[in-house]
Parts: structure tokens; C-alpha cells; sequence
């Protein structure tokens, strides 16, 4: 198999954790980074040993060395380029949000510190809860029947500490917490019947996540194969050589997309809400 030749749109700060992974995958190549400033995009691609810089995100759509773009500018243009990406022939790897709302991820067609700034899609739900919001629907497999929503908002009207509930119709609750003001932490806990499970830092498998199953008063802590941040996404998207299908589908983003907006909405109403 050929590898994977990857871009770089924008020179944001996620993208030190996007490169290890590429770098770490035998299928994958990184060979371009674009900036709207070419200077930028030389001082980068400098700094991280990346082959070519490009003046702007159009040179990189337009480079024919490209097959994946992967796309971490900020919330609001995420849609917009996508569209454009996938127009220009590219696979796209699409930072979270997808989208900043459900219009906007189907038919994906509407032109349009960065999580600070309400007028690009800013906000703790949008940026960092989304991540549970996303887990919770996966382990229930549907999106909750109604959700409710808690808000503290900064200055600048983004919310700067969001609370939520999820209830599905199998009876199953989840509740969640994001923000930018608190201690960074990452964690799950799944309670079961008989038993619950606590994952650190779930979002990844590296050196710093674990698994331990509670049972009573016992604790087993669980192996699992480390992988670099993004690993999975890395591999998921060497995929596309082969035909595969993504292992997260459009209806699954979708789902978030629909469940987010309905959180928010129950924040400004101060009542339950349905996706």
C-alpha cells in the first residue's frame, strides 16, 4: 500500500499532537503545511521538519502531493473548508466540531485565544464537552430522548462552564461537566449493574490513560495497547486506500451535532430539551 500523504491546514496548536501520530504510522507521510501567511507557514514547517510550506489553505487543495487535509482551524470554518477540501478531491480529517449545527453537517453546503470568541464557534460544550456528549451517545447507541443544560457564561457570552444531563430511552443517564476556568482532568466512570468502570484520560491510549473495573471493593486495573494521541484517527484515515468505510459515519457526527445545539438550547430555556 502507498502511503497516506498528509496536509496541514493551518498551523494550529492541536497539530503537535496530529504530527507524533502520522510520524509514528508506517502508512502515512506528512508532506505539506499551509498558512494564509506564508512566512508562517515557512517558520513551521521549519520548525517541524515538514517538506513543503504553502502560503495558503487554497495551494494546499490544490496541491496534487496531497490526499488528506486535515483541518484544525477554528470551529466556525470547519463545515466550509471541509466542503471545500472534499471538492478539491481530498480525504478530510476534520477537527471536532464537525459543525455548528445539523444544517451544516447535511448537506454540508453553507459558506461561512479562537474558543474564546463566540463569533467562531467558541464555547467549553463545543470544544471539550462534546467529547463525552459523543462517548455517552456511543455507549447507548442512540442519542438521549431529552437532554438539560446548566451554562456559566465568560465576558464575551461563550459559555466558559457547561453542566449537562443525557436520558435515553433505555433508562440509561449520563451526566458531564466541561470548562476553560478548572484544573485540567479527563475521566469516565461507567456504572453498571454489578460492576463500573473508570477510565483516565479517555479520549486517548497513551502512557497516561488506564482502564480499572470495579467490582465491590475490588480493583482490577485493566491492560490495554498504548498508541500515540490520534493513532486511531491516523489509521482510520490510511483506510481510505483501501475503500473502507470511516469508522465513524456522518450520522454518528450528526447525532452530536443535533444533541449540543438541543444542550444549549435547554441552557437558554432553563428547561429539558429533545435533539
Amino acid at each position: 500500500m502507498s502511503p497516506v500523504r498528509w496536509g496541514l491546514l493551518s498551523t494550529a496548536r492541536i497539530n503537535r499532537l496530529i504530527i507524533p501520530a502520522v510520524r509514528a504510522s508506517p502508512h502515512s507521510d506528512l508532506v505539506a503545511v499551509a498558512s494564509r501567511d506564508a512566512a508562517k507557514a515557512r517558520a513551521y514547517a521549519e520548525q517541524w521538519q515538514i517538506p513543503r510550506a504553502l502560503g495558503s489553505y487554497e495551494a494546499l487543495l490544490d496541491d496534487t502531493a496531497v490526499d488528506v487535509v486535515y483541518i484544525s482551524l477554528p470551529n466556525s470554518l470547519h463545515a466550509e473548508w471541509t466542503v471545500r477540501a472534499l471538492e478539491a478531491g481530498k480525504h478530510v480529517l476534520c477537527e471536532k466540531p464537525l459543525a455548528l449545527s445539523v444544517e451544516d453537517v447535511d448537506p454540508l453546503t453553507r459558506e461561512h485565544d479562537v474558543r474564546l470568541d463566540p463569533a467562531l464557534g467558541g464555547g467549553s460544550l463545543w470544544d471539550v464537552g462534546c467529547y463525552p456528549v459523543s462517548y455517552a451517545c456511543l455507549l447507548a447507541g442512540a442519542a438521549p430522548v431529552d437532554v438539560f443544560g446548566w451554562r456559566q457564561d465568560a465576558p464575551s457570552g461563550i459559555d466558559l462552564e457547561f453542566a449537562g444531563m443525557l436520558r435515553f430511552a433505555d433508562g440509561s443517564v449520563a451526566q458531564f461537566d466541561s470548562g476553560f476556568a478548572g484544573p485540567f482532568r479527563a475521566e469516565m466512570e461507567v456504572i453498571g449493574r454489578d460492576a463500573a468502570l473508570r477510565i483516565v484520560r479517555p479520549f486517548r491510549t497513551d502512557e497516561r490513560s488506564a482502564l480499572t473495573l470495579m467490582i465491590g471493593d475490588e480493583a482490577e486495573r485493566l491492560p490495554f495497547p498504548a498508541q500515540p494521541p490520534f493513532a486511531g484517527e491516523i489509521a482510520d484515515m490510511e483506510a481510505v486506500a483501501g475503500g473502507a468505510a470511516p469508522r465513524i459515519p456522518l450520522s454518528e457526527s450528526r447525532r452530536t451535532i443535533r444533541v449540543l445545539r438541543a444542550l444549549y438550547a435547554s441552557a437558554a430555556a432553563g428547561a429539558p430539551a429533545a435533539p
